[in-house]
């Protein structure tokens, strides 16, 4: 009897059965085949299957190359990222003669000369009555790009006071919880309730002969790009061949 379509030889290594029967590739690989002399029960079939040569197992060959490429086989990884590029900066603004500028009125303020940070001209607005009527006793610092801008810039921002050293204190800083977008005309961002009034006052270790800093950092989104990005061999299944010996 000729062997149906894609089919394999197979050997039985238990020698009780049909030699060089064949079944359907398709097939489970433990099936029940008929003995050449019968057993009380039915034997498994073996599960050692022998090709002779690949001509002889096609379908199998190509069964395992699509379960290898339909599992992400290593041979064909690729990896890419998301990279939001940025440019960091940070600009001092210095209040001398502070009692001078206070009782200046709620929502007025002093801006800062134009400082430059990833491209951009930015300044700072020293509120010393505060922004808005609820902001009564607090001294507010805001950030806003310069109104000679133009477009949309999006930027993370963190507000220090500067101890007598010129160092940022923690206790005294403010930071962005997330990215904020700026306009040349649009409203300016950052810490209405920055310091208190009284808070600066009375502790000298910001205060010092009426004069104080406050720093201010700035991270500019610059654009945001996809790049490739190389997998390691190991990520890729790709074993490193062994160094022979010297001898």
């Amino acid at each position: 009897m000729n062997a149906p379509p894609h089919t394999i030889g197979v050997d039985c290594s238990c020698h009780r059965c049909t030699l060089g029967d064949r079944v359907n590739a398709a097939a489970t690989i433990i099936v029940y085949k008929n003995l050449t002399t019968p057993h009380s029960t039915p034997t498994p079939f073996c599960r050692s299957l022998n090709f002779p040569s690949p001509a002889a197992a096609p379908l199998s060959y190509s069964m395992s190359n699509s379960s290898a490429s339909s599992l992400g086989g290593a041979c064909g990884m690729s990896a890419s990222a998301i990279v939001a590029k940025a440019a960091s900066g940070s600009h001092v603004l210095k209040i001398d003669g502070y009692s001078r500028t206070t009782g200046f009125g709620v929502g007025n303020f002093i801006t800062s000369r134009s400082f430059k940070v990833g491209g951009r001209r930015w300044c700072l607005r020293y509120y010393p009555d505060g922004c808005d009527c609820n902001c009564n006793g607090w001294i507010s610092i805001l950030l806003c790009l310069d109104p000679s801008e133009t477009g949309k810039v999006r930027a993370l921002y963190k507000m220090s006071l500067l101890d007598q050293q010129g160092y940022p204190v923690a206790s005294g800083s403010r930071e962005s919880s997330r990215c904020r977008t700026f306009t040349g005309k649009g409203e300016p961002r950052g810490f209405c309730q920055f310091v208190t009034k009284a808070g600066l006052r009375d502790n000298r270790r910001y205060l010092k002969d009426d004069t104080f800093s406050v720093k201010c950092d700035i991270t500019v989104v610059t654009g945001i790009v996809t790049e490739d990005v190389v997998v390691p061999a190991a990520q890729r299944g790709i074993k490193k061949e062994a160094e022979e010996p010297v001898v």
